[in-house]
């Protein structure tokens, strides 16, 4: 996200492009069908793109108006002609008339005329001519330092907002655009309409552009809906009580801040995010009842007791974060979940399904269409509005999706999720330095992990946003902005034969303050390009490849997962996770390092190797097996006791010999 309309542009057209044609034919073959509609359109263009039809006009009169088309993703809103001057009425226009007036905008300039071989003044009109499904509106007014007028019709304070929920565009065939939004409060459109109509050679040109286009074919009136916003969040601002306009002035306003989102969360997306947790609990029961299946096997009990215990032991299951859930707990889970799917469903047909969530960093909070509308703060800025066709938003929400079974009337989703399963061809990337073959172009696809299938993996990272702090009166502390790491390394082992299916160094996206090479042995070298003798690719596609492990049901195996997964940012089913950093945990006491654990169970003295993050993933997993095998002898317990009185007595610092002679010792 930008805060520069011209950035903006820039990357939703070069992502467009980048999607149909511009990349290797390796990644064309990877991911071709994946980017274009069942009609062969692109995809942005598909949902953003709208024409303009731009009409040149010298005001003498002297020669034919010159056209031409443009095909855009975004409409900049221009406020110019709606800017006063203090002697000028306190009325605002609304936005409706913003709307209007950037969709048909016009200006003039001077420019050489051959006729009269002199500068005359030209009119030029860039006018639309077709509607987009998604609507994408430029505000052109965030995170700029210095007094924006634009803010200024944001900022007001009224009811309804100024921004309004509901909008209806209508583009007439001789170039005429109106534009009505609905309030809320007195149930009735608003209605903005160019009082005066355009020249007839000017109206003439444009009803004939438009019977001669494909743009003919398209609805010349929608009705949208709003449904993103994006705002510039400053750091810090000034009080400003004294300034017109209630904006800030030109020094109160520095450059840096952040951005927020909010969203509005179709009610069919609660419904299907339901359905996901209910057949995840599903699969957690059956596991449960899986590992005490042999009730009715005729074994003797003493025989039956040993297999029932060995059986729990090596379910991997019962090592995974949802291990201490009981069944009990279980179900009783499984039934408010699908309470709420029958409520969700309900709700949704009713027409009274959707809400609203603020994405702020990490951070997802349930709000109100009245904060996304709302810019009275003078600390928060419009950056980019996403209005959405309605009758779009009920072709791709329709109750089909949910059936009822039986005469009990239970709703079952019939939702096919194939189609949006990520390819086992992402495995098979090249490196973006090097060109070499990824680990796993060794292998076949059938190779890759499955559902139940152990990967043991680890992440190392480097700082790309420091934390800034400061010390308040009182003598605490207070984060001004917190640090914030991103990925560079990541290696996966399969734990069915031991062999590293993915170690992939990851190119920033954005520049990194420090390296944290003590830590992670990444170094600059490693992440450059034009140097690094590693397999290095984007981001994204390191990111594909974790996500087409979990969407496969691969349990990971890890030290200190939780906080890796949150800093990739991927969620991952706690029913997929083997933490031995929680394995190893005592309720109340420390958190113990890998580093400790190996020395100690495994007799590696870490504290002497090159770090490294295969070693750290291979470490992890035997980490897991001595946990097994301390719990098939029955003595995990007083393991787990043993290394806290050990850590103890070395503040928590020994290596391979310092453990020798403490247990001599003993």
């Amino acid at each position: 996200v930008t805060t520069d309309p011209g950035t903006y542009r820039f990357s939703v057209r070069k992502k467009n492009e980048s999607k149909n044609g511009i990349e290797s034919n390796e990644e064309q073959d990877k991911k071709g069908e994946e980017v274009t509609t069942d009609s062969g359109e692109k995809i942005i263009d598909s949902l953003q793109g709208l024409n303009f039809t731009s009409v040149n006009e010298f005001i003498t009169g002297c020669g034919p108006p010159t056209v031409s088309s443009t095909r855009n993703f975004t409409v900049d809103l221009a406020y110019e002609p709606f800017i006063k001057t203090k002697n000028e009425s306190d009325a605002h226009p609304s936005f409706g008339e913003v709307l209007r007036y950037s969709l048909c905008k016009e200006s003039r300039l001077r420019a050489w005329c051959e006729s009269t071989r002199s500068y005359e003044t030209v009119v030029q009109r860039k006018i639309a001519t077709s509607l987009p499904k998604m609507l994408s509106l430029s505000c052109t007014c965030a995170g700029r330092k210095g007094i924006q007028e634009g803010l200024s019709l944001w900022r007001q304070n009224q009811c309804p907002p100024w921004l309004p929920e509901t909008i209806e565009v209508e583009l007439e065939e001789n170039g005429n655009v109106i534009v009505r939004e609905y309030d809320n409060t007195k149930c009735d459109w608003k209605v903005s309409n160019k009082e005066t109509p355009l020249p007839f050679p000017i109206s003439n040109v444009l009803d004939s552009s438009s019977k001669n286009s494909s743009s003919r074919k398209i609805p010349r009136k929608r009705r949208y809906k709003l449904q993103a916003v994006v705002s510039f969040i400053r750091n810090s601002v000034g009080t400003s009580d004294n300034n017109e306009n209630n904006q800030t002035n030109d020094d109160a306003l520095p450059r840096e801040g952040h951005h927020v989102v909010h969203i509005r969360v179709p009610g069919h997306y609660a419904s299907r995010s339901f359905d996901q947790q209910k057949k995840c609990i599903e699969k957690c029961l059956r596991r449960v009842d899986l590992s005490t299946s042999d009730i009715d096997s005729g074994e003797d009990s003493d025989t039956l007791a040993a297999s029932s215990v060995n059986k729990d032991i090596l379910s991997p299951f019962n090592w995974t974060l949802t291990s201490k859930v009981t069944k009990e707990s279980l179900q009783e889970r499984y039934d408010i979940i699908d309470q709420k799917l029958v409520q969700s469903l309900e709700r949704h047909k009713s027409g009274d399904g959707d809400s609203w969530v603020l994405a702020n960093g990490f951070v997802v909070t349930k709000t109100t269409v009245e904060d996304a509308q709302t810019y009275t703060a003078n600390f928060k800025e419009p950056c980019l509005v996403f209005f959405r066709d309605e009758e779009l938003l009920i072709e791709n929400e329709p109750y089909s999706g949910y059936s009822c079974n039986n005469s009990e009337g239970c709703l079952v989703k019939d939702f096919d999720s194939s189609s949006l399963s990520i390819p086992q061809s992402v495995m098979y990337t090249r490196s973006i330095s090097n060109g070499m073959e990824s680990l796993f172009s060794r292998f076949s696809p059938s190779d890759l992990p499955g559902e139940g299938d152990l990967v043991a993996i680890d992440a190392e990272f480097v700082r790309v946003q420091h934390e800034e702090s400061i010390i308040t009166a009182t003598g605490s502390k207070k984060t001004i902005n917190e640090g914030r790491n991103a990925l560079a390394r990541m290696s996966i082992i399969d734990c069915r034969t031991g062999s590293v299916i993915i170690d992939d160094h990851i190119l920033p996206r954005e520049p990194v303050l420090d390296y944290l090479t003590r830590f992670s042995g990444i170094h600059q070298s490693d992440l450059d390009p034009s140097k690094s003798p590693h397999h290095l690719v984007t981001l994204r596609d390191a990111y594909l490849k974790l996500r087409l492990l979990v969407d496969r049901g691969c349990i990971f195996v890890g030290h200190g997962l939780s906080q890796d997964f949150f800093t990739v940012n991927i969620s991952v089913p706690q029913s997929q996770i083997i933490d031995t950093v929680e394995i190893f945990h005592r309720e109340k006491d420390r958190y113990i390092s890998l580093r400790f654990l190996a020395n100690y169970l495994l007799g590696h003295d870490m504290q002497q190797d090159i770090h490294d993050s295969i070693e750290d993933a291979k470490a992890a997993y035997e980490i897991y097996q001595k946990a097994v095998d301390l719990k098939k002898g029955n003595v995990f317990e007083k393991t787990l006791t043993d290394i806290y009185d050990f850590g103890r007595r070395t503040a928590w610092k020994l290596g391979v010999e310092d453990v020798d002679i403490l247990k001599t010792k003993n």
